[in-house]
């Protein structure tokens, strides 16, 4: 039986109260400052546009090419960890972050701008892994409280991404310089958080796993990458698909703000569920929370409900990604470490098909159908997350 324990090796000593809490800090400047880059570059096209004067159509290329970067980053983040450490693996990402975010605003050609949002989503990738398990790791059979508590904090660097573009804009118009100002921002906070994370006093120590162990992955790896896949898909497509359902009856801009009441239920529910989490093993509250997401879909479906159905799921959602990550520590122990990356990464396909597969049966039905899609997604998503929960329940051991 494969221990679960992700207590401190005996060559690395556990860290103090206080030295959890200042990790704790790096990581939640460093996912505010990763949550408003993601969510910069929608409100920033125009600028973009007009720095490198080019279509609507291509302007979307640079989201494209920070999230092709930040899954080869994700893919990476293993091997970075073990050859760099966990500091020199967040510097380097911060660095990547920082490099990358300057460039955008003030790049020549546009070909260059889209390399270096690759670049910086490079280092996107690489801090989405290092925070989350250095984290783990810290807090160890604890830390899904605070898991959710940082996860909420990338919820909230989310709003304050636009609420930064707004700012620009309102002062200098959409202009070059607006994009400049605001990439420029983000790379000012990378630069804040890897100064900060330089004055940490323990980190924790890579865990190389054993040849033989590397050679025979287990089997509940992959129910835990499905797991996040149907998670993630369900997550992203969601609020992508909400205005397009409630658009005839609400209007494109009421239809609007409750996409962002899903994102700010999802927000608020990472940060009150942390007094739960403490009562609760990561694999029952994964369960819960995936069946309150589902409950949510479903009172979607009735027109009357559809609004607080989907305000339910963001709230049941919430804790479902930053607790996986935890129950995978506690499923894995020194394994789970080498095992992150690719559950994350899986968790970043999701969207590539989910929001593709909604688009083709609205086109063959309407867009009513849309929250039954969303519904059938959330029930393969319990299932899996069940699945999981039952085979993990004789391996994973009580501390």
């Amino acid at each position: 039986m494969v221990s679960v324990s992700g207590a401190a090796s005996a060559s690395e000593q556990a860290p103090s109260d206080r030295q959890r809490l200042a990790l704790l800090l790096v990581g939640v400047g460093a996912f505010l400052t990763i949550g408003a880059l993601q969510s910069l570059y929608g409100p920033s096209f125009a600028a973009l546009q007009a720095r490198y004067g080019v279509s609507v159509a291509q302007v979307g290329g640079v989201v494209s090419a920070h999230f092709g970067g930040a899954f080869v980053g994700v893919l990476a983040s293993g091997l970075a960890l073990v050859r760099l450490g966990y500091r020199g693996s967040l510097v380097t990402a911060a660095g990547l972050i920082a490099a990358g975010t300057s460039v955008i605003g003030l790049a020549g050609t546009w070909p260059i701008a889209l390399a270096a949002a690759f670049v910086a989503g490079l280092g996107f990738g690489q801090v989405t892994v290092a925070v989350n398990l250095m984290v783990a790791r810290a807090y160890d059979r604890a830390a899904t409280g605070p898991l959710n508590a940082l996860n909420g904090t990338y919820g909230l660097g989310a709003v304050l991404g636009p609420a930064l573009v707004a700012l620009a804009t309102a002062r200098l118009g959409v202009t070059p310089e607006a994009g400049a100002w605001v990439f420029g921002t983000v790379a000012v906070g990378a630069v804040a958080f890897t100064l900060a994370a330089t004055r940490l006093r323990w980190w924790p120590q890579p865990r190389r796993p054993q040849r033989s162990t590397a050679e025979r992955p287990p089997f509940g790896a992959l129910a835990f990458m499905l797991l996040l896949f149907l998670y993630v898909a369900v997550e992203v497509t969601t609020p992508a698909w909400i205005p397009t359902h409630l658009a005839g009856r609400l209007g494109d801009t009421n239809a609007a703000l409750v996409a962002s009441a899903f994102w700010a239920a999802l927000t608020i529910g990472r940060f009150g569920v942390v007094p739960l989490a403490a009562r609760m093993r990561p694999r029952d509250l994964v369960l819960g929370a995936s069946l309150v997401g589902l409950l949510g879909l479903l009172l979607a479906q009735v027109p009357a409900l559809a609004v607080p159905g989907y305000v339910l799921a963001g709230l049941g959602f919430a804790p479902v990604f930053p607790t996986t990550i935890a129950w995978l520590q506690w499923r894995f122990g020194d394994r789970g470490e080498g095992l992150t990356p690719f559950v994350i990464a899986s968790g970043n396909l999701g969207p590539v098909l989910g929001a593709p597969a909604v688009g083709v049966v609205v086109m063959a039905t309407s867009p009513a159908s849309i929250p039954s899609v969303l519904a059938g997604a959330a029930a393969l998503l319990v299932a899996s997350v069940a699945f999981t929960w039952w085979r993990g329940r004789r391996s994973e051991r009580i501390a």
